[in-house]
């Protein structure tokens, strides 16, 4: 691997425009040339520049793949891009973003290749017909909003499994890099982002959409490797039947229909997706799918440049739709030679100035073996609103708040790497608002010069192999912010004190000494291994577990709830209320705990069932609705170092202490007595508890001066 490059990458912040974001899938004009969803970049190259002046070396954005028609390849766009790019300073590096989604002519060709939704008609002239009545409607995001609903289905550009597409992808790859080695800029262009399918975030077509109809991949290509998944997991087709408990003539029969897989459950076990094997595995099929195509790419890409640093998106386990979108094999990449690093759009909830922001991925997981990237496509005040409008900062203190607070998370959960990102236009293209960010990165790049070290004491346990084992609605784990994952989540993290997050299926590498209080969110599968670390948490420290932990991952059983807390539960007779406690309006049967000896019943349902109890070490809330407020007495209790109060989110380290409160606030609690500058309000303090007003939606960035 170059050296340099890969500095570069691992070091150097990034921004992003929409210079070269062509029409996806590539649309041409009447004179041939791909067209762009903006043609006047003028704007864009200004706001690169200003960029390029506040010492952001690192420049992105999407760069065409050149491929037109069936075996047709076209470099204007390319060139035109990097002409753009380069414009801006002779100083900067680019790591462009390179979607392999095919043009539709390719389609049309390789129909038994296509991707379809369940109930399309699967012989070629149907798929074919279904291919050209979408043509119109085909955008970067699978399929436009407009699409007029469909009795026959739904066809999407390729499935995810086609090794057709594969090959073929890969000569356009050959074709592209060939031309880019021609061209002056070939020495600048540090890494490749590659990606496919929805927005080119590697996410299976129809997963971001909220018919159940859309999710999944019923085409030709698909049956046909799930059935070669099933047979080599279970030995033969006979014991896949007995495995799934049918019988079938057509490989399409083995995938599970919307229905099977989602469905309002009729107890706890089907819930948990009890005698619904198939589901279970065509999500592992799904995401090892989306995963192995990914690495195909990747490979190609790492022959073709000798070794140049190549990621891509993936990872978003913090989304209701994860399952659907094939991102659930997360360590299938971080295990490869051929990922450097994993990107993601940081989680479109709890966005706003005052709420603690997030992520749709664990990149604290990643960074223990890759490099992170980090897509703060965060509105500023001005310019057009895109992502959740109604969260987009009002005014220029809130735009500072949230950038303040985004920048602070990157630090505190281990250097994170990050990209600006203009999604829309004209986000930055203002003096006060670039100053603004000429001061955060001069802080982040100040900061990393220091040695770090965490200094949480919480641990936030999520887990992405759970979500395929039970029948949940989407508000399980919440797309935009509702469900127990997120709500969790964002709770936690405003209880006044800072958080690490980490994957369950990583609780028995890391060093889990320093946390004094750790919050399992979705631990529902657990292997006999991760079981035995959870009982021994539980031993020595809080532990807060949602619902029902470790019911899957040995044998399934509830009574594996008893095993990992020491509390039993039971599912009962009730209708689904959301004022009764279900906090995140998810339909999840609802359970109750047991009475035992020694049990500290903390909150009860209306007919007096027990919601919420503490057996010793062990908090286990059944119906998932835990605010920070609770979050915030329970880790005092647990002995962990508050800062502020509940409502308050804390991003820290050993280098610095950021503050984000959703309220007003008038005391930050340090650690230790010593001297310790604001610097975002520029305003110097001593002693170990700070005298400050810190207004709603406000911020303060802490660094100690020195001890006195």
């Amino acid at each position: 691997m170059n050296k340099r490059d890969y500095e570069i990458i691992s070091s150097e912040p990034a921004f992003w425009s929409r210079i070269g974001f062509a029409d996806d899938p590539t649309r041409l004009d009447e004179n041939g040339n791909v067209t762009f969803y903006s043609e006047n970049w003028d704007n864009f190259i200004r706001e690169h520049k200003s960029f390029a002046e506040k010492g952001i070396k690192l420049h992105t954005g999407i760069l065409h793949n050149g491929w037109v028609g069936v075996s047709e390849y076209d470099f204007r766009a390319v060139d035109r891009t990097l002409e753009a790019i380069f414009s801006v300073s002779d100083e900067i590096y680019y790591m462009p973003r390179i979607k392999l989604n095919p043009p539709i002519s390719w389609t049309l060709a390789n129909p038994t290749e296509a991707a379809l939704s369940y109930g399309a008609k699967r012989d070629t002239e149907s798929i074919v017909r279904l291919v050209r009545k979408m043509s119109p409607y085909y955008t970067t995001s699978g399929i436009s909003g407009n699409t007029p609903r469909s009795d026959e289905g739904y066809a999407y550009l390729f499935s995810f499994c086609s090794e057709k597409w594969l090959r073929d992808a890969c000569t356009a790859l050959d074709k592209l890099i060939e031309h880019i080695n021609s061209t002056p800029y070939a020495e600048r262009i540090v890494a490749y982002q590659i990606g496919m399918g929805m927005c080119a975030e590697n996410a299976i077509w129809g997963a971001w959409s909220e018919d159940k109809l859309k999710w999944g991949d019923y085409g030709i290509t698909a049956a046909r490797c799930f059935e070669r998944f099933a047979v080599a997991k279970y030995g033969s087709r006979e014991k896949v039947e007995e495995a799934y408990g049918m019988s079938y003539t057509d490989a399409y029969e083995l995938i599970p229909t919307p229905d099977e897989k989602y469905h309002e459950p009729t107890s706890f076990d089907d819930f948990f997706r009890v005698g619904n094997q198939k589901s279970i595995d065509y999500a592992e099929f799904m995401s090892n799918s989306c995963a192995d195509a990914i690495l195909g790419i990747a490979s190609h890409i790492k022959k073709l440049t000798d070794g140049k640093p190549v990621g891509t998106f993936y990872g978003y386990i913090h989304t209701g739709n994860s399952t659907d979108s094939g991102h659930l094999a997360v360590d299938k990449l971080l295990a490869s030679p051929y990922i450097d690093f994993i990107a993601s759009p940081k989680g479109y909830f709890a966005t706003e100035a005052g709420r603690s922001g997030g992520e749709q991925a664990c990149p604290m997981s990643v960074v223990r073996k890759k490099i992170w990237f980090d897509e703060l496509d965060n509105n500023t005040h001005i310019g057009k609103r895109f992502h959740a409008p109604h969260l987009a900062p009002a005014t220029m203190s809130e735009t500072s708040t949230v950038y303040w607070r985004e920048i602070c998370k990157e630090l505190a959960w281990g250097n994170l790497n990050f990209w600006f990102m203009d999604l829309a236009g004209n986000w930055f293209d203002d003096r006060e608002i670039m100053d603004e960010m000429e001061r955060i990165i001069a802080f982040y790049k100040e900061m990393r010069k220091k040695p770090r070290a965490s200094v949480s004491e919480i641990l936030l346990v999520t887990d992405d192999r759970s979500t395929m084992y039970h029948n949940a609605d989407r508000r399980m784990m919440g797309s935009s912010g509702e469900g127990v994952l997120n709500d969790t989540a964002c709770e936690l993290l405003s209880c006044g004190a800072p958080v690490d997050i980490y994957r369950l299926s990583e609780l028995c590498e890391i060093d889990t000494s320093r946390y004094k209080m750790v919050v399992f969110a979705n631990s529902y599968f657990a292997d006999e291994k991760t079981a035995e670390k959870m009982r021994g948490l539980a031993a020595e420290k809080l532990c807060i577990f949602n619902y029902a932990p470790a019911v899957h991952g040995r044998k399934y059983g509830i009574e594996n709830v008893f095993d990992v807390t020491g509390m039993a539960i039971e599912p009962f007779d009730a209708p689904f209320d959301v004022s009764d406690g279900y906090a995140c309006g998810v339909k999840m049967p609802p359970v109750r705990i047991l009475p035992r000896d020694g049990l500290t019943v903390l909150d009860t349902y209306s007919d007096g069932g027990i919601k919420t109890a503490k057996y010793k070490n062990s908090v286990l809330c059944t119906a998932c609705g835990m605010k920070s407020e609770d979050f915030h007495r329970m880790a005092a209790k647990a002995g962990c170092h508050m800062y502020a109060d509940a409502g308050v989110t804390v991003y820290a380290d050993s280098r610095f202490v950021g503050v984000f409160p959703r309220d007003d606030i008038y005391t930050v609690k340090m650690t230790r007595e010593s001297v310790f500058r604001d610097v975002k309000n520029e305003k110097t303090y001593k002693g170990d508890c700070i005298d400050v007003h810190i207004e709603s939606k406000g911020a303060a960035v802490f660094t100690e001066i020195n001890a006195f």
